[in-house]
C-alpha cells in the first residue's frame, strides 16, 4: 500500500493547487531570493536527506551558503515534508529561532 502522502497528492483539488503553485513558483522564488542577503533574523533551514522532490542542493544548501547566520539541519531519512515526518525537529528549530531572536 502506498504511503498516505500519495493519496493526499492525488486529490483533485490538491493536484490543481499544486499545478498553480508550481507554475508561478520560479518567478516568485527568484524575486524573493534577491532579498535573502538582507535578512537579519535567525534562520533555521530543515531539509530531509531523502527528499526526492527538491534535493538539498537545489534550495537548502544554496540558501545556507547565502545566509551565514543560518543553521542548516539535515534530517536523515526524511522526505519532502519534514513538518509531518519530523515534527520534533521542526519544533526544536522554531524554539531555537525564537530564542535567538
Amino acid at each position: 500500500m502506498p504511503p498516505i502522502s500519495v493519496y493526499l497528492t492525488l486529490r483533485r483539488w490538491s493536484l490543481l493547487a499544486n499545478a498553480r503553485q508550481v507554475r508561478g513558483l520560479k518567478p516568485e522564488v527568484k524575486a524573493m531570493s534577491a532579498r535573502y542577503p538582507g535578512l537579519t533574523i535567525p534562520v533555521e533551514i530543515l531539509h530531509g536527506t531523502a527528499d526526492a522532490v527538491v534535493p538539498v542542493h537545489i534550495h537548502a544548501r544554496p540558501l545556507a551558503d547565502r545566509l551565514p547566520q543560518a543553521r542548516l539541519t539535515l534530517l536523515p531519512g526524511t522526505g519532502h515534508m519534514p513538518h509531518h515526518a519530523a515534527p520534533d525537529a521542526v519544533l526544536a528549530a522554531i524554539h531555537r529561532a525564537f530564542a535567538a531572536g
